[in-house]
């Protein structure tokens, strides 16, 4: 609320007198004793415009919305000019939610007075609320005009930039803000967001620190460092921001869902879980935090394909099942032989897993056969991006726009074939799938099972990691097998050779090793490491994942070991390295690889046998339980892969036990990659090829709709 006078010449001098006592009053904070004296010069003057209006502002500081409004139309009638009581009159029906009187009063304010900043930002913020970004912009940068020293529409525009993917220009903006307004928490917060957007982490640590040093109470600064802490694997302050958040604002469905993902990477499902069902119980419609639910399931030990099939069609039932009506009505020409324009959609085009096994297929694509469109919405770019953009037919940045408007974007592109690369992981576009703007959807690469989308006709797989009859009954989407595999890796140029021995030879004890994540090492998995070290003497087990930076993650795996009578000696855990050289030179220190289950490794598994380390996996019935054999299976290394818990047990022992063994497969890996399905780039290309082209010729064969 704002609280000047409207015309102070109008009050005799006793009056004035009067006024300004009540004023002074108002300004000190003594609300009682300025009501008082305002209602008093009230009875001599019924329609004195400045007594009403500041009793009008008194009442809206005590909350008393109806009385505020009701004051401030009374100052309006009898003095309709009066900017300021038609910009209160706005902020206050804005608070009770009637946003249309509340835009046009603040519009009446501007009218009245063109160059009132913070009537522009007020009403900025309104349209912000309503969705209408492309106004609420040209009002931010209005409010900057008419006061380029106002803080506010800086803090404000800078927030809204970054939020739609615009952080370099933000920066500057919220800069300019700070040396405004170097106490503002709002400020330093919003500047944390935009330069850890921009990657620089350790800045942005710094400002989101700052915040909450000038306002410890403050949600959405604990919330944001807290999440950004997560990423930086420090786990354990992380888990304290958002518990501390949760409790300053218990009722915000976003805390809960990013304390379930601090909770998860530190491998407690079942607290994650309860998370996640409190976020869905806070916001029914929570897409992001029902997708991390389903997700997770993946992780549990002994969940089953009926299992999943469930929780994934509950999400289509609940988030997606009203798009269904809109299917169909589609312009693209029904040509079976024509060039195909086939669109591929992930957050992940930058440095990061999926890369690793699209590059591949992207880079082998036939432009005769495919026109290639790459819908992008990563919100950082990195040489990836760069490398892709350069292989894409056309190229669309989509990050910040709405799952509405990227599908109208998908239909206005005519894309026939539109394929998903992100399923339930974060920051997954399934809503837009939803909506089918491309008559023909695969799902592909970046997800261990399926969507549960019935808008997703297809998923590609192989016969190894989905055998025939074992899960297609489990998917709404037809299984569609490639011949020889359905990844194809593309090694790190940078990789360094593998060892030119295997540890063993050096050390003279066999090191077993995973770089899985902290979710995928299940109490079951652990459990069956600590089997193998006590059944190999001298064993060592090296672990290594982003969590592990973290003291307490580390601690809680060691305890485990310990309370199975094993030496902590044994057991070395390590969080990140500082390049990716580094992390892949760390698998010359292994000899055998063990995977996880029931989730195994997918990239973990190349990398290890790039770098030359053979890797034991348990096969299991879900998708995710088999990827280990799928890979294993193309470099025909079929007796690395077992189907049991005793057999993966017994086979740890065996090998540790045949040193020769070890130092065969160790020298010819590389090569043996090299050579198999799953170094073949143009075998993924023509098989996804003609993939494309079978399900196309079957739409273009049906009856339009």
């Amino acid at each position: 609320m704002q609280a000047n006078a409207w015309d102070r010449e109008q009050v005799n001098t006793d009056g004035e007198k009067l006024f300004r006592t009540a004023v002074e009053h108002h300004h000190a904070g003594r609300l009682a004793e300025a009501e008082k004296i305002y209602r008093l010069i009230l009875v001599e003057q019924p329609a004195h415009p400045d007594a009403l209006h500041l009793l009008g502002v008194i009442a809206h500081q005590s909350r008393d919305i109806d009385a505020a409004i009701s004051l401030f139309k009374k100052t309006i009638k009898v003095a309709p000019g009066f900017a300021l009581a038609h910009f209160n009159l706005g902020n206050a029906l804005s608070g009770q939610g009637r946003l249309s009187e509340a835009e046009t009063s603040l519009r009446e304010a501007i009218r009245l007075k063109p160059g009132y900043a913070e009537a522009h930002h007020n009403l900025a913020t309104l349209l912000m609320g309503q969705g209408l970004t492309g106004e609420a912009e040209a009002s931010f940068r209005r409010a900057i005009d008419c006061n380029p020293d106002l803080p506010d529409p800086r803090i404000s525009l800078g927030n809204m930039l970054e939020a739609r993917g615009c952080s370099a220009e933000a920066e500057p903006i919220l800069r300019r803000a700070i040396d405004l307004r170097p106490d503002s928490p709002e400020a330093h917060n919003n500047l944390g967001n935009v330069l850890n957007s921009l990657g620089r982490t350790d800045e942005a640590e710094a400002s989101l620190r700052q915040a909450i040093a000038l306002k410890p109470a403050y949600p959405e600064a604990l919330y944001n460092l807290g999440t950004m802490l997560r990423f930086k694997g420090e786990l354990a302050e992380a888990e304290i921001l958002l518990r501390r958040a949760t409790d300053l604002r218990p009722n915000d469905p976003e805390i809960h869902n990013n304390l379930g993902t601090v909770l998860k990477d530190q491998g407690r499902l079942d607290e994650a879980q309860a998370s996640l069902r409190q976020a869905l119980a806070l916001k029914g419609d929570f897409t992001k935090a029902h997708s991390n639910l389903v997700f997770y399931q993946t992780f549990r030990a002994g969940v089953t394909a009926d299992d999943l099939q469930r929780v994934h069609c509950r999400w289509d039932d609940v988030h997606a099942a009203g798009f269904r009506s809109r299917w169909g009505n589609y312009s693209n020409t029904r040509d079976p032989e024509r060039r195909l324009r086939v669109g591929y959609l992930s957050p992940d085009f930058r440095e990061h897993s999926v890369a690793y096994f699209f590059a591949p297929l992207l880079e082998n694509h036939d432009p005769a056969s495919v026109e290639v469109f790459l819908y992008s919405d990563a919100t950082v770019t990195d040489e990836t991006t760069r490398r892709l953009y350069g292989l894409a037919t056309q190229w669309r940045d989509t990050n910040g726009l709405s799952d509405s408007r990227l599908a109208d974007q998908i239909r206005a592109d005519r894309i026939d074939i539109l394929v998903d690369l992100a399923g339930h992981t974060a920051n997954n576009r399934l809503l837009v799938f939803a909506r089918r703007p491309a008559p023909i959807q695969f799902t592909y690469l970046g997800y261990p099972g399926t969507t549960g989308l019935s808008a997703i006709q297809y998923r590609i797989t192989d016969r190894w990691a989905d055998p025939p009859g074992t899960t297609d009954q489990y998917c709404p989407e037809e299984l569609v097998r490639l011949p020889g595999g359905f990844l194809c890796y593309e090694p790190p140029e940078d990789a360094p050779l593998p060892a030119t021995t295997s540890p063993v030879e050096k050390t003279g004890y066999v090191t077993f090793g995973s770089f899985n994540n902290r979710a995928k090492i299940t109490d079951g998995v652990l459990a069956a490491w600590g089997s193998i070290l006590q059944s190999v003497p001298g064993s060592r087990l090296l672990l290594k994942c982003r969590s592990f930076a973290d003291d307490k993650t580390c601690q809680s795996c060691l305890a485990f070991f310990r309370a199975r009578n094993i030496d902590t000696d044994r057991v070395q855990l390590l969080g990140p390295l500082a390049s990716r050289v580094e992390h892949l030179a760390t698998y010359h220190q292994i000899d055998i690889g063990l995977d996880t289950f029931p989730y195994n490794g997918t990239t973990t598994t190349c990398e290890a046998l790039w770098m030359g380390v053979p890797v034991i996996t348990l096969s299991g019935n879900t998708h995710a339980s088999r990827v280990g054999s799928s890979i294993l299976h193309a470099l025909g290394l079929e007796s690395l892969i077992t189907d049991s818990l005793e057999s993966y047990l017994s086979k740890a022992r065996e090998l540790a036990h045949d040193q020769a063994r070890i130092s065969e497969l160790h020298a010819g890996l590389r090569e043996r990659l090299l050579q198999s399905p799953l170094g073949d780039g143009p075998r993924i290309a023509r098989s996804m090829e003609q993939v494309f082209r079978d399900g196309w010729q079957r739409w273009c064969s049906k009856p339009m709709s």
